[in-house]
């Protein structure tokens, strides 16, 4: 009986792949090896069109990166790229990118390569921008600092339902943009008239579950 030819793994492909659209499975290996995602594959498939915003960005990211330099690495070095950006300092992060990096003979790895990885996966995988990233910090002291911090009121209040973006805008002019990168939550620009806010809720929904 002859062999059979063994499925090659959609992770393995270069980021700047003609097929960068992920299929299902892919899609659950990414949220399982970065957050921990806890549903089995069925029922992340019942529920998958909640990441499909969060998804399509990434995969349009991917198709506009050149076939050199970044575009050559797979999505499975991103997400090794997230492992090192969670466990520890950037400076350590940039060391173990480095030391797997240097095994990809095809490809020239140096300090920009591994910058613009990072900057990369913080942009797409954990929805943040890390250009500001120091060295001698963990992620999760970039984020307490740089980031809008949890709540800590106790009480109750909810405001209504009715209180939604077209309220804001007609009753205070303000304007709202809808952004992908969390640390721009509720920013003020525009003299205080235009208010950044945070829309995939799914990515919420990880970081509540997750260890980030």
């Amino acid at each position: 009986m002859a062999a059979q030819t063994p499925v090659p793994d959609p992770l393995d492909a270069a980021l700047s792949s003609r097929q960068v659209s992920l299929s299902p499975s892919a899609r659950y290996n990414i949220l399982f090896t970065c957050w921990g995602f806890p549903l089995s594959f069925d029922k992340y498939q019942a529920r998958s069109q909640d990441f499909d915003a969060y998804f399509h960005q990434y995969e349009k990211a991917c198709e506009q990166l050149s076939p050199r330099g970044l575009g050559e690495l797979t999505h499975k070095h991103i997400l090794e790229t997230f492992r090192g950006i969670v466990v520890g300092q950037k400076k350590e992060c940039k060391q173990k990118l480095e030391s797997e990096f240097t095994r990809l003979q095809s490809i020239n790895v140096d300090e920009k390569l591994i910058d613009e990885c990072i900057l990369f996966a913080g942009r797409h995988i954990l929805c943040l921008d890390l250009s500001e990233w120091q060295n001698s910090e963990t992620i999760k002291e970039f984020m307490e600092t740089k980031s809008v911090s949890k709540s800590t009121l106790k009480d109750s209040f909810r405001l209504s339902r009715s209180f939604n973006a077209r309220t804001l805008n007609k009753v205070a002019g303000m304007k709202i943009t809808w952004t992908r990168n969390l640390r721009a939550h509720l920013r003020l620009s525009d003299n205080d008239r235009e208010l950044a806010v945070f829309h995939l809720v799914a990515v919420l929904d990880l970081y509540e579950r997750s260890r980030v």
